[in-house]
């Protein structure tokens, strides 16, 4: 059982490494533009896409859809 529970969890994570760097976002923490994001689709088809946003200068994260 706990196998199966770290292998679901494993799967569903968004990858924190990569994305595409862009200066869009502003960080809420620390106020910089330096950022990443990477986006998922994390609901049904007809839903718009989860957009997963992470500061590159103080490791702030947070997602919007």
């Amino acid at each position: 059982m706990k196998e199966l529970k770290e292998k679901v969890i494993n799967d569903t994570k968004v990858p924190e490494s990569g994305g595409v760097a862009t200066t869009q976002f502003r960080c809420g923490k620390c106020g910089k533009r330096e950022t990443k994001y990477t986006q998922a689709q994390t609901r049904s088809a007809d839903e718009p896409m989860t957009t997963y946003v992470s500061c590159v200068n103080c490791g702030n994260r947070w997602k919007f859809s």
